[in-house]
């Protein structure tokens, strides 16, 4: 008996593994730094369905055993992206590394960020945008400019950089520089799923009751909740199938 309970267990555990986890990435960065760019690439390459809900754009697509939804704010005020903040397992953070005149500004707008309850604690992965630029900031010049190792054990994010440029020149080098990024943020979810997409369904819980969300929150936060429930209706016809 304790040999055919130890299989069970094994095939359960490798069916786990192999199921999709749903998670969504919220792509932000100031004015012109290259985010519709990068997501228009992904698009191109990758991408399995892309929705355009008011000036919000998502872009969902499959990555080994996960279900991504790549998020898009419209707006530039930090203050309406912390309506997103709760329902992303990750943020995915654009520099213009070509544009020192904003560095500061840069540094500000990703503290401001990073230091959200909804935030803090979540991977980051930042994208030192427009490398094809003579006068550009390198990886390190970026992360010196930011004083990003201090913020990000401040706020005790993982984080990851990457060079990149959505130039159809550099289309080569560029997806190598996203696929270590891709491989590394998704390596961090993997492992740290279930902690991260319980804080997700607790902090989009603690968000509701708090303040009144835009038009468009609500509405994403009902498309992640119709997910969730043919989620969980799938869950529930396979474990009938089982009995």
């Amino acid at each position: 008996f304790s040999r055919q309970m130890g299989n069970c267990c094994g095939w359960l555990n490798k069916c786990e593994r192999n199921t999709e986890r749903e998670v969504t990435l919220l792509m932000l960065g100031l004015t012109n730094s290259g985010k519709t760019s990068i997501l228009q690439r992904i698009n191109k390459d990758n991408a399995q369905n892309v929705m355009h809900l008011g000036e919000c754009t998502l872009v969902e697509m499959l990555v080994e055993n996960f279900q991504v939804t790549i998020l898009k704010p419209g707006s530039q005020e930090t203050a309406t992206w912390s309506e997103y903040y709760a329902m992303s397992h990750s943020v995915v953070f654009v520099v213009d590394s070509a544009d020192l005149s904003r560095m500061k500004e840069t540094k500000k707008t990703l503290e401001k960020v990073l230091s959200h309850p909804f935030v803090s604690g979540k991977p980051v992965l930042m994208i030192a945008n427009k490398q094809d630029k003579k006068e550009t900031l390198n990886k390190a010049e970026v992360i010196e400019k930011l004083r990003l190792e201090g913020l990000v054990n401040k706020y005790k994010c993982p984080c990851h950089i990457i060079g990149y440029s959505a130039l159809p020149g550099y289309v080569k080098i560029a997806n190598e520089m996203m696929k270590g990024g891709q491989e590394w943020l998704f390596n961090v979810l993997d492992l740290n799923y279930e902690f991260i997409d319980h804080r997700v369904l607790k902090d989009t819980a603690a968000q509701a009751p708090k303040r009144e969300l835009s038009d468009m929150a609500q509405l994403l936060e009902q498309i992640y909740e119709s997910k969730e429930l043919q989620s969980a209706e799938l869950s529930i016809v396979r474990l009938s199938q089982l009995e």
